[in-house]
Order: structure tokens, then C-alpha cells, then sequence
């Protein structure tokens, strides 16, 4: 098992912080950042990202383009007079593939270099598919390939290339393992047939993620880039399907290969004016006293790792709900005196996109004043900080 900061006590912070405040902001200038201090960890220790005792880091999610990579200084610089903060981390995708089927597995030095440059972890989705939400099966990736080896020399070279920026990441491989949304999923890879791979006594598509996770932190420890690498497991809040095998522990590569868990928890994301779909905050990760809750469900794996809200939003439906309080109520479960959940980490997924029926799905901080003024107060509270901090284990 890794060893890893302990979280210690919470600080308060002020309840009246959530409130809108008003329909006018301003966009201030802000200071330039530098790349954050590392420490030089002796020979066979990592350097991890480590929770900060009494507090939480804020991160975000602000591509200005489709899939997840749509960054640029100007961008970066935007949201920062945007939000009024700075971020200790920048979430991106990594596609391992293109919409043509070809297999596209190459390290985003560029973007890696931009985020630390402004001061922000790079925080990577690891992504095995071609076919970007096709749903099904990938024709290409699959996790019984992936265990195979079958891509370990474009693998290999991807963690060369990360070790030779000698940039730590926040790194995940296969986000929402438990969502049958995305390819990686156990029903697209043996679902909860226990004949067809590994033991008898788990679930064949379950466990062909773990095993191909186990994969890649494997060829990261043979590059020496693990050294670099904060490994983090991700599941959804409400997985799908309703299945016993979907379960985050039948996925869970084990204490030794993961860092930091964290999850996804989304309202409504389709508008539909309907307010039963509205999904407060609260409602899918449910009671922490809850032995059966989606929060405790994750935070039984390890007890010991930090916990990430690593996604989360609600689009804007005032006929369905109204999304400044959605925020608001969602900040204030995780941020003392009134927090619900201990989260280490919390980023806002800040994007918008047009859906096949027409209608706008729009998460977007900005998406309304209120829902502006509502996320910068809130993030403006000093449980909130904007510096990664890193720890030799």
C-alpha cells in the first residue's frame, strides 16, 4: 500500500460565501504563475500529489473545444480572470485513438508543459477508444488486447516521453469504469461471466480492467516514469448497468497500483424541464453514515487515499431546477462547516455541446450570472487551494 499524507482537520469557512453575488463580474487581471516546487525524492521513492491537511485542491475542466483538449495560454489566462482563481490542476483527455479506427497513443507534451507552466498539475484521462462515443465495443481497444500487449510499444514510448518532461501527473486510465457508456466497461468485455478469463470467482469484465490497469502501471514502473505518476482510479456515482458485477470493488486494481480515488457525480446534463431529473448534488452519492451509499462504496477500497470529485456539473434548466443553488448546495456538501463528504479535490466539468435531439447541454460556469456569481464565491472560500503540493512515498 502507498503511503500518503494524512488528511487532517477541516478549516471553516463562511456558509453566507455561497450566495450569488449579483448579476455583474468582473474579469481582473491576473498575476503571471510559475511551474509549482517538487521535492527530489531518494532512489525507489515517487513523488505523488498529496492532499493538503484542511483542505481541498480546486481544479477544473474548461477545454474550449470537443474532446477534451481544446487548451491554449489565452485559454488558460481566460479562465483564470473568469473564475477569479487560479487552478492547481487542468483536466485533459487522451485519446488513444481516432474516429477512423487508427491507433493514435502519443504522450500531450505540449499541453503537459503549458498547464505546469501556469502552475496547474496535469491531470490525464487516459482514454482506450476509437470510436468516441459510438457505444458498444471499441473495434479497436479492448481490455483483453490491452493485457495482451498488444500496444506496449506505442505504451512504452507514451511514458518515455512523459518521464522526459520530468513533470508529475495526475494520471487515470479508463474514467467511469462503471458507466456501460464507455468501452472500457465490463459489459463490453465479458460482463459477469466468471469462465472466460482470470478467476472463477470474479467477474470476466471487471477484471479484465483491472488486469489491463495493472498493465499499465507495470510498464511505467519498467520505464521509471512511475516515479512521476499519481495514479488515480475513477468511477461514476450511478453506474449503469444495475448489475451485480458493476461494482467499483470488482474493478479496483488494488491499494498498490492506485494513489487516489475519486468519482463523477452529474445532474441533469439534457435539459428536459423536468425537475425529477434534476439530481441535487447530494442524491448520488448519497448518506456518508450509509454502508450501502455510492460514497462509502468508493471510500471502503482505501480508506487511507484521498478523495477526488474529479467531475461534477449541472446544465442550466431553470423549468427543471436552478442551477446557481445546484452549485451552491453541491460546494457546500464538500466544504466545511457544513461539508457531507472529506474530498481532497474538487473539479468543476465547465463545457457545452449540442446533443443529436438539438438541445443544448450547457455546464458551463458562465452559462448564466448567477450560476457565475454562485461557482466564484464559492471557490473563492480559502478551503479552496490553487497550488499543487507534492510528497516522496
Amino acid at each position: 500500500m502507498v503511503a500518503l499524507v494524512a488528511l487532517a482537520g477541516l478549516v471553516p469557512a463562511n456558509r453566507a460565501s455561497f450566495a450569488p453575488a449579483g448579476n455583474s463580474v468582473p474579469l481582473p487581471p491576473r498575476p503571471a504563475r510559475t511551474a509549482p516546487s517538487t521535492p527530489v525524492c531518494p532512489a525507489g521513492q515517487r513523488m505523488i500529489l498529496a492532499p493538503v491537511a484542511g483542505h481541498a485542491y480546486h481544479t477544473a475542466y474548461f477545454s474550449s473545444v470537443g474532446r477534451e483538449t481544446g487548451y491554449t495560454d489565452a485559454r488558460i489566462r481566460w479562465w483564470q480572470r473568469l473564475s477569479g482563481r487560479p487552478v492547481a490542476g487542468i483536466y485533459l483527455s487522451n485519446h488513444w485513438g481516432t474516429e477512423r479506427g487508427s491507433v493514435h497513443i502519443v504522450f500531450p507534451e505540449d499541453k503537459v508543459r503549458m498547464f505546469w507552466r501556469h502552475g496547474a498539475i496535469p491531470m490525464i484521462r487516459m482514454m482506450p477508444w476509437s470510436k468516441l462515443w459510438g457505444g458498444g465495443q471499441d473495434p479497436v481497444f479492448t481490455m483483453q488486447r490491452i493485457i495482451d500487449g498488444d500496444f506496449d510499444r506505442q505504451l512504452r514510448q507514451w511514458f518515455v516521453d512523459a518521464k522526459s518532461t520530468g513533470i508529475p501527473l495526475l494520471l487515470e486510465f479508463g474514467v467511469e469504469v462503471n458507466g456501460e457508456w464507455f468501452p472500457w466497461n465490463g459489459r463490453w468485455n465479458g460482463g459477469g461471466t466468471t469462465d472466460g478469463y482470470g478467476s472463477p470467482n470474479w467477474p470476466d469484465g471487471p477484471e479484465r480492467f483491472r488486469d489491463a490497469y495493472r498493465h499499465l502501471v507495470g510498464l511505467s514502473r519498467a520505464s521509471g516514469t512511475d516515479r512521476l505518476l499519481t495514479w488515480n482510479f475513477h468511477v461514476d456515482a450511478d453506474g449503469w448497468p444495475k448489475r451485480w458485477w458493476n461494482q467499483p470493488k470488482w474493478y479496483f486494481p488494488g491499494r498498490s497500483y492506485v494513489d487516489w480515488l475519486s468519482v463523477s457525480d452529474y445532474g441533469e446534463q439534457i435539459p428536459g424541464g423536468r425537475p425529477s431529473h434534476w439530481n441535487p448534488f447530494v442524491q448520488k452519492l448519497g448518506d456518508p453514515a450509509d454502508p450501502a451509499s455510492a460514497y462509502r462504496e468508493l471510500t471502503r477500497l482505501d480508506p487511507a487515499a484521498p478523495l477526488a470529485v474529479i467531475e461534477f456539473g449541472v446544465t442550466e434548466d431553470p423549468a427543471a431546477g436552478d442551477k446557481a443553488k445546484w452549485i451552491a448546495d453541491a460546494y457546500a456538501s464538500m466544504t466545511p462547516p457544513s461539508a457531507r463528504y472529506d474530498v481532497s479535490l474538487v473539479n468543476y466539468w465547465s463545457e457545452k455541446w449540442t446533443n443529436a435531439s438539438g438541445k443544448l447541454s450547457d455546464l458551463r460556469v458562465q452559462s448564466s450570472p448567477g450560476a457565475l456569481a454562485t461557482y466564484r464565491a464559492a471557490i473563492a472560500d480559502p478551503y479552496y487551494v490553487t497550488t499543487p503540493t507534492f510528497a516522496c512515498v
